[in-house]
């Protein structure tokens, strides 16, 4: 059975007068930015809630996109990612690591193989988060926060 998950997103005017789609989150930061430098925050022109669907079985995908074709441009744009990340880690990659071949290097095996997702730390998540402060508010945050864990320890 194929899952969903909802995003909501606005329409705001950018600081060239241009319509731009932002999520709630960054929505949401620059309201907080603009109160906080007692400034104008922006309008959301439109605000909605969208229902993204994802598949989780072979069966889904024909479920979800029964148009044959579609569903396979759909699957090549998403293995061509797949090795276009693994390109970039290669040639990016200490030499070591990587050895240029003769002739073409293969990727057919990176479209099968498993990869797990990049999962942000706590401490990564909070940087994130602390994004729009500036480096000494976001050092005295995080020592702050090692300090109280030290504590609790």
């Amino acid at each position: 059975m194929s899952k969903f998950k909802s995003a909501t997103y606005a329409t705001i005017k950018d600081a060239d007068g241009e319509l731009a789609s932002i999520s709630e989150s960054a929505f949401n930061k620059l309201t907080e930015d603009a109160t906080k430098a007692n400034t104008e925050p922006p309008e959301a022109l439109r605000r909605q809630t969208f229902l993204i669907h994802e598949a989780e079985s072979i069966d889904d995908i024909l479920l979800l996109c029964p148009n044959e074709l579609v569903a396979v441009d759909l699957f090549n744009r998403g293995a061509s990612l797949k090795q276009l990340n693994e390109i970039r880690a290669l040639m990016e990659s200490d030499a070591a690591d990587f050895q240029v071949v003769e002739g073409s290097y293969d990727l057919k095996d990176v479209i099968s193989r498993v990869t797990e997702r990049k999962k942000m730390s706590p401490m990564d998540k909070v940087l994130k988060a602390l994004g729009g402060l500036s480096d000494e508010e976001r050092q005295a945050i995080i020592s702050k926060l090692v300090g109280a864990q030290t504590a609790s320890a």
